[in-house]
C-alpha cells in the first residue's frame, strides 16, 4: 500500500481542539522515545521482557496517532500506580480456567498492557486449532488501548475483536445523575492483502477520557455534549475542562442517540464483568477484559477474503467526499498513514513530556533511565514553564499532575475504592462481624510519662525502660490503662529487645541470655497487669524484628552476614523465654519481611502456641523503601499453607504503617480472595496503624511515612485522625473491615484513649 501522496493530508484527520501547535512540539524518534519508556518500566521493577512488552503498546499507539493512549498521558498513570503498589511489576499471569476454545486469565495486578497481550496471543492459538478463540482476562489494569491488542490478532492474519470494562466511575448512564461505567472500549482489526488494515477503537463514551486531559494541557475547550457535570446532566456547550466531571455515552444526548452508546456500555459489562464472574464493573471494580481472533479460514478461503476486503477498503477510501472534505477514510487508514509517517520524521510530544522523563529519571536514579532521558532532545520552554511544571511533580505519585488534575474517572480505580467490593457477595459483608481490639503504643506512653530519649535504642522506648526496673511499675500501669479501655490482650512490651539495638549494650557473648533475660521480664510485666486487672485478658508475646524497624535492607544484609539459620536462633532464644513467662500467644510484630517472618515461624512453632503473624503494613522495597501493597498476597499465601501444613497460625496482620498503605494492601488481598480465603482457613484479620506522622519521631535514614498522594473519598489526612473523638481513624478502621479486617488496635501515636475511642465507636455502630 503506497502512502506517499497522502501523507502530507495525515494531520487533517486529527481534530484540530487535540493537534499541537508546531512551534510547541518536540519530535522524539521512535528509538528514542521506547528506549526511555523501557527503561523507566526497568526502573519501576519490571523484567527487560516486561518493559519491553509495556512500552511497544505505548509506543505503537503514539506512532498511529493514538496519543491519547501513548507515552504522553498513560505512561505517567502507570508509574503512579507500580509505585503506589496498585499494580503489579512482577505478576504471575496464570490460566484459572480453559476449554479448546476458551480461557480465563488472572493477571495477578498486572499492568494491563502486558497482560491482555498473553491473553490475545493466546486466543490467536486456540483460533489456529479450533477457528474461534476467546480469552476473559481478569485482575489486571489499564490496557493501553484495545485497538493495539486487537492488531495482534490481525497481524497473525486473523480478524481480532477486544472490550475491555474498566470499573464504573467515568461514565453516566442515559438520564443517570452517577457514574455506572468505564469508557469501555471496544475494538475490531481485520488484515488486507494491498490496503491498509482495517482497525476501529473506540470508546462507548463520546470521547476517550484522555481526550479532555489533552484539552486541558493545550489549553482548549471541551466540546458540547461530551461531558456531563457533577450532576450527571450533559454541558451543552463549549466549556474548558472543568474540575468535576462525567463522560456521557455516545451519542451524548438521549435526542443524539446516548441510548446507543449506554447499551454498547451494557454489553461490554456484561461480556467483560458479569460473564468472567467478576461482577458489574460498579459494584466490583470490573477490570475485566475479553479479548477474541477468528481464524478466517475457517469461514472461507484466505484468497476470497483478501479479494473482497481490498475491495471494501478500497470501495471505502474512494467513496465520492461531500463539498469542502478532501476524502473519505476508514477506520484504520489514518493510523497506517501516520505510522509511516512518524516512523520516517518522527513522534511530536509536548515539552511538558521531556520535562518529565528528566524529573523522573532525576528521582529514581537508575542509570540506564538517567542515560536514556539524557538522550532525548532538549526542550524550549520559558524559566516560568519549567519551575510551574518541577512544581507540579512532587514525587512519581504526582504523575497525575500531568492531566492538570483533570478527572481521573476513567482508570476505573476509584470505581473500585468507592465499591461494594469483589467477595463480600460471596460471604456478606465483613463489615458485619464482630471487631476484637488489641492494645497501642507503649513508648509514646512512657515517654509522655518522663522516659528520657537515648541515642542506643534511638527513641524505641519500650526496650530502654526494660533495662530500668525503676520502669517497670509504669509499665504494668500502662498495660493496665490498655486492659481499662477495652483491650481484649495486651502485647509484651519487649519490641526493641533485638539483635541490632541490644549489640550496642552487651558482648556477643552475652546477647542470647540478654535478649532472652528481657524477654522473659516483658512477659512477666504483661502477666502480673493482667493479673492486678482481674480481667480475662490475653498475653501476647512480642517476637519484634531482629533490626531496626521498616528496614528491610537492614534486614536482608544480616541475613547475608550472620545466615538464616542464626535468625532462626534468634527468634528461637527469645521465643522460648516468652513461653517461660507464661504468655498466651507468640506475636510476630511488625516484620521487615516475609522472609524475616518464615524465619520466626521457624523458631517458635513447635512451642506449643499459636502463633500471629503481623507484617509491617507497607511491606517496603529494601531498596526504595517504598510502599508495595501487592507484596502482601505472595505472604497471605505462604501462611495459608502454613496453616494447611498444620502450623497453628491464629492471625494474619498489617501494623505499624500509615492507615493508607496497609488499605491498599488489604484491597489488593481481597481482589485476590485471599480475604475469603483466610476467614475460610479460620485465620483472624488484623490492621493497626500509625496514628502520627512520625516523621520526627522516628529518624531512621530514609524513613519517612507516605502521606496520602491521590483523593480517597471520605479518608482523611494522618494528622487530623485524633482529632474529633478519633473520627478519622474510626474512618480508617470502617474502610479496613470492609476488607475483611476483624481485629484492630493503634500503633505510633495511639495509646489508650485512643483505644478507648476506637471501642466507643465501634460499640455505638
Amino acid at each position: 500500500f503506497v502512502l506517499r501522496h497522502q501523507q502530507c493530508q495525515i494531520s487533517s484527520a486529527m481534530l484540530k481542539r487535540f493537534k499541537m501547535d508546531a512551534d510547541t512540539q518536540v519530535v522524539v524518534d521512535e528509538a528514542r522515545i521506547r528506549k526511555v519508556t523501557e527503561q523507566l518500566f526497568s526502573a519501576l521493577g519490571m523484567d527487560a521482557a516486561g518493559a519491553t512488552a509495556c512500552a511497544d503498546v505505548l509506543v505503537d499507539n503514539d506512532l498511529r496517532g493514538n496519543d491519547s493512549h501513548g507515552v504522553s498521558y498513560m505512561l505517567k498513570q502507570y508509574t503512579r500506580w507500580l509505585r503506589s503498589g496498585a499494580q503489579n511489576p512482577t505478576p504471575n499471569v496464570r490460566l484459572v480456567r480453559e476449554t479448546l476454545g476458551t480461557a480465563v486469565m488472572d493477571g495477578d495486578g498486572a499492568l494491563g498492557v502486558f497482560a491482555a497481550q498473553k491473553a490475545m496471543k493466546l486466543a490467536v492459538a486456540k483460533a489456529k486449532d479450533v477457528g474461534v478463540g476467546v480469552v476473559v482476562l481478569r485482575n489486571s489494569g489499564h490496557i493501553g488501548g484495545a485497538g493495539y491488542h486487537a492488531e495482534i490478532a490481525s497481524k497473525s492474519g486473523m480478524i481480532g475483536q477486544v472490550f475491555a470494562a474498566p470499573g464504573g466511575g467515568a461514565m453516566c448512564p442515559t438520564f443517570g445523575a452517577e457514574p455506572r461505567f468505564g469508557t469501555h472500549p471496544m475494538a475490531w482489526a481485520a488484515p488486507a492483502k494491498n490496503e491498509a488494515p482495517f482497525l476501529f477503537d473506540a470508546a462507548t463514551t463520546q470521547v476517550a477520557g484522555n481526550k479532555i486531559r489533552i484539552c486541558g494541557r493545550l489549553g482548549r475547550k471541551v466540546a458540547a455534549n461530551w461531558i456531563t457535570d457533577g450532576d450527571g446532566e450533559v454541558i451543552q456547550e463549549e466549556v474548558d475542562p472543568p474540575e468535576k466531571f462525567f463522560c456521557a455515552p455516545l451519542g451524548g444526548t438521549r435526542e443524539n442517540g446516548s441510548h446507543k452508546g449506554y447499551g454498547l456500555a451494557c454489553v461490554a459489562d456484561l461480556m467483560c464483568n458479569t460473564m468472567s464472574g467478576i461482577g458489574a464493573g460498579f459494584l466490583s471494580g470490573g477490570g475485566g477484559v475479553v479479548l477474541a481472533a477468528f481464524n478466517i479460514e475457517a469461514f472461507t478461503d484466505r484468497e476470497t477474503y483478501d479479494e473482497w476486503v481490498d475491495q471494501f477498503l478500497k470501495g471505502l477510501r474512494t467513496t465520492k467526499p461531500v463539498a469542502g472534505e478532501e476524502r473519505v477514510r476508514y477506520p484504520g487508514l489514518n493510523a497506517a498513514e501516520t505510522r509511516a509517517q512518524r516512523r520516517e520524521a518522527g513522534i511530536p510530544y509536548h515539552p511538558e513530556v521531556i520535562f518529565w522523563f528528566s524529573q523522573i529519571a532525576e528521582e529514581l536514579g537508575h542509570a540506564g533511565l538517567c542515560e536514556a532521558a539524557r538522550q532525548l532532545p532538549s526542550i524550549t520552554a520559558t524559566e516560568e514553564d519549567k519551575a510551574g511544571w518541577k512544581k507540579a511533580f512532587q514525587g512519581t505519585l504526582a504523575a497525575e499532575s500531568m492531566s492538570h488534575q483533570v478527572s481521573n474517572g476513567s482508570s476505573g480505580l476509584n470505581g473500585y475504592a468507592a465499591s461494594m467490593g469483589r467477595w463480600r457477595g460471596r460471604d456478606a459483608c465483613w463489615a458485619h462481624r464482630p471487631v476484637r481490639l488489641l492494645d497501642g503504643s507503649m513508648g509514646r506512653q512512657l515517654t509522655l510519662n518522663g522516659l528520657p530519649d537515648d541515642e542506643v535504642f534511638r527513641k524505641v522506648w519500650a526496650a530502654k525502660a526494660l533495662l530500668e526496673p525503676q520502669w517497670h511499675d509504669e509499665i504494668v500501669k500502662i498495660h493496665k490503662d490498655y486492659i481499662a479501655a477495652g483491650s481484649i490482650a495486651v502485647t509484651t512490651s519487649n519490641y526493641g529487645v533485638q539483635p541490632t539495638y541490644f549489640a550496642r549494650v552487651f558482648t556477643e557473648k552475652d546477647l542470647d541470655a540478654k535478649l532472652a533475660e528481657y524477654c522473659l521480664i516483658a512477659a512477666q510485666l504483661a502477666r502480673r497487669a493482667v493479673e492486678e486487672s482481674g480481667k480475662k485478658v490475653r498475653v501476647l508475646g512480642c517476637l519484634p524484628p531482629l533490626s531496626e524497624s521498616h528496614r528491610p535492607d537492614l534486614d536482608a544484609e544480616m541475613r547475608q552476614s550472620v545466615g538464616s539459620k542464626r535468625m532462626v536462633q534468634y527468634f528461637r532464644t527469645m521465643g522460648e523465654a516468652l513461653v517461660k513467662g507464661k504468655v498466651d500467644a507468640i506475636h510476630l510484630e511488625t516484620m521487615n519481611s516475609w522472609e524475616e517472618a518464615a524465619e520466626a515461624i521457624a523458631g517458635v512453632r513447635d512451642l506449643g502456641l499459636p502463633i500471629i503473624v503481623c507484617l509491617e503494613g507497607a511491606f517496603r522495597d529494601p531498596v526504595t523503601r517504598l510502599p508495595r501493597p501487592h507484596a502482601a498476597v505472595p505472604a497471605a499465601r505462604a501462611v495459608l499453607e502454613l496453616k494447611r501444613q498444620g502450623v497453628d497460625i491464629e492471625m494474619f496482620g498489617l501494623n505499624c504503617a500509615p492507615p493508607e498503605t496497609i488499605y491498599d494492601a488489604l484491597r489488593v488481598m481481597d481482589e485476590k480472595g485471599l480475604v475469603y480465603d483466610l476467614h475460610e482457613a479460620g485465620i483472624l484479620i488484623a490492621a493497626y496503624a500509625n496514628v502520627n506522622d512520625r516523621k520526627n519521631a522516628h529518624d531512621n535514614e530514609g524513613f519517612d511515612v507516605q502521606k496520602i498522594r491521590n483523593s480517597r473519598e471520605g479518608i482523611k489526612r494522618r494528622e487530623d485522625l485524633a482529632a474529633d473523638g478519633w473520627a478519622g481513624y474510626l474512618e480508617f478502621v470502617r474502610h479496613w473491615r470492609m476488607h475483611g479486617v476483624s481485629v484492630v488496635g493503634g500503633c505510633c501515636g495511639c495509646g489508650p484513649e485512643g483505644v478507648a475511642a476506637l471501642r466507643a465507636g465501634l460499640v455505638s455502630e
